[in-house]
């Protein structure tokens, strides 16, 4: 059925929710640790990451290099988002099944699309760049660009583009947590990363 409020919107988060990037992570954060002398010999498997998705970049430094005080750390995680990043636009990722496909229904159908995540500047636009499906997207927002949080963001996007109502589609406990606090409606992607305990 058709949407003729032309002003509700679905809000996408990334991780776990659009896109498995796992694999790629991996590779380029282990690359970018072999530059540093003092990450030099550190690898970063899958199964350390999953507790992590979903977190902002300060609080991955923090949780993956310990042994590093947070400024060491966070000048070592932005050259592996940096490598990331670029790996990212050319070779792109995971794309779960459908996401190529509801972009458009859902714009067709009268709906607009934001995406507000966690991840790093630049994250978001290798994603659209690499699928095409910029055009499709009205508006993003992410941590690297206003670290508020992402209930916060949430409003912004809200807020700005004068929306009428929306949803949110996430993967986490957090996403869920920000929803609560954003009073948005919160759609659980059972599919990804996380789990979630509170209804919404």
């Amino acid at each position: 059925m058709k949407n003729d409020n032309q002003n509700d919107w679905v809000i996408f988060d990334m991780d776990g929710t659009l896109w498995n990037t796992l694999d790629v992570i991996v590779e380029c954060w282990n690359y970018a640790f072999s530059q540093f002398p003092e990450t030099r010999g550190k690898k970063i498997t899958q199964e350390e990451l999953m507790p992590n998705m979903g977190k902002t970049m300060d609080q991955f430094a923090a949780a993956i290099l310990p042994e590093l005080s947070l400024e060491q750390a966070v000048r070592v995680m932005q050259v592996c988002v940096e490598e990331e990043n670029l790996r990212l636009s050319e070779k792109g990722a995971i794309i779960y099944d459908g996401v190529e496909e509801i972009f458009p229904t859902l714009v067709s159908g009268g709906y607009r699309i934001g995406i507000v995540s966690n991840c790093q500047s630049g994250y978001i636009d290798a994603f659209l760049t690499y699928y095409k499906l910029g055009s499709y997207v009205s508006d993003t927002l992410c941590w690297g660009d206003d670290p508020a949080g992402k209930a916060a963001n949430i409003r912004t996007m809200i807020r700005r583009n004068h929306v009428d109502s929306a949803v949110y589609v996430g993967d986490t406990q957090g996403d869920c947590r920000a929803c609560m606090q954003a009073g948005v409606p919160f759609i659980f992607a059972a599919y990804g990363f996380g789990e979630v305990e509170d209804d919404v």
